[in-house]
């Protein structure tokens, strides 16, 4: 199944928001039969990312 089917109704659930405040690249999904909300944590954000990477740049 995938990441973003839900695991009630077995479709695809729509992405209802998606937050990089934090570091994570954080989205939320919701079945559009049942209403069930899911959160999944896709890694780091690409600012945090680049941010590390201009940091170490930064200190040689």
């Amino acid at each position: 199944m995938a990441e973003t089917a839900c695991p009630d109704c077995a479709i695809e659930m729509h992405q209802i928001e998606r937050t990089t405040f934090t570091g994570r690249d954080m989205r939320e999904y919701q079945c559009p039969q049942c209403g069930r909300k899911q959160i999944v944590d896709c890694g780091k954000a690409l600012w945090q990312i680049l941010s590390e990477a201009n940091e170490e740049s930064d200190k040689e």
